[in-house]
């Protein structure tokens, strides 16, 4: 591997081998020293790299405590047909669906009824799920 002298060298191998999943989530890290020798830099370089991570929420680390790897952040963006479910399914996470109730008849909230195109006290089926 070649010499990184500059911190964002060794920041982007790191997200890297994180993504590539040389360092599983939850595993602790090396120590700052060993980084350093992996990515052939020098210690102050890993600790901005580190540094940099803790603040994308790839990891979590303090003053005293062993680096650890976090789950990244849960990309979600909200459209006119969100589906949650899908959204966090194609970023690789495990989503398990639950009924919670279902109401063959449901009368609506004045707001949602005219959000809905409905008159005041329409009913509806109303299904509820997490």
């Amino acid at each position: 591997m070649p010499c990184m002298s500059n911190w964002r060298d060794v920041y982007f191998a790191m997200k890297r081998d994180i993504r590539l999943g040389h360092f599983e989530r939850g595993a602790k890290l090396p120590s700052q020293t060993d980084l350093g020798r992996r990515y052939r830099a020098s210690r102050h370089a890993v600790r901005r790299a580190m540094a940099a991570l803790k603040e994308d929420g790839v990891l979590s680390c303090g003053q005293g405590r062993e680096a650890t790897v976090v789950a990244p952040p849960v990309l979600y963006r909200i459209g006119h047909k969100t589906r949650l479910a899908s959204g966090l399914r194609s970023q690789g996470h495990a989503v398990d669906v639950s009924t919670l109730q279902i109401a063959p008849r449901r009368r609506l909230p004045p707001a949602v009824a005219k959000l809905l195109d409905k008159p005041p006290g329409a009913c509806t089926p109303f299904a509820e799920y997490m």
